[in-house]
């Protein structure tokens, strides 16, 4: 069994004020290169949102590492519950894809924040690729899909009331898993 201290382990690094621009680029080429159905707004994902949890206490803009190499990055939102994360951003340099790093990068995630109790996330519900990963691959359930028919949503509202609403633009699906004590 490795230990994080070995040079080929997958662990984070904090994204410093030097880096968060180049943070930045590979998440929108990460985020361009998995389009689904068809290419991202040129704001998505949104480089202001990033660089606001930069700043913020409860955000954590995070390299993935492997080799020394920033391989992918995460962006981690904490404290909003006590025992409860959201994972914000998640992704994999596009040319690493399919070698199971994002598989070691989730679980370094894990050692990261070994308080959670509930990690929650939110991805659109037509990437199968995501899909497979969340739910196969890291142990993540379906808890809500946000769609035009959600409770939430008055009866009539379309996808520009969303916004207002704030549930999500896009159809999508909550996941939450649940660690085990």
């Amino acid at each position: 069994m490795r230990r994080m201290t070995d040079r080929n382990a997958v662990f984070l690094a904090p994204v410093t004020k030097d880096s968060i621009e180049s943070f930045c680029a590979l998440m929108k080429d990460a985020f361009e290169a998995s389009a689904v159905p068809s290419p991202l707004d040129p704001e998505m994902p949104p480089e202001d949102e990033v660089k606001e949890y930069f700043k913020s206490p409860d955000g954590h803009v995070m390299w993935i590492v492997e080799n020394g190499c920033r391989i992918g990055g995460a962006v981690v939102e904490t404290n909003a519950e006590p025992g409860r994360n959201m994972l914000v951003w998640f992704f994999i340099a596009p040319h690493l894809h399919s070698r199971g790093l994002g598989t070691k990068a989730w679980h370094a995630i894990e050692r990261h924040w070994p308080e959670t109790r509930i990690w929650e996330l939110g991805t659109p519900y037509c990437d199968k690729r995501n899909l497979n990963f969340y739910i196969n691959k890291c142990g993540f359930h379906v808890v809500e899909f946000f769609n035009e028919h959600h409770p939430e949503l008055v009866e009539g509202e379309d996808a520009r009331c969303r916004e207002e609403s704030g549930l999500p633009e896009e159809d999508s699906f909550r996941f939450e898993k649940l660690m085990q004590p």
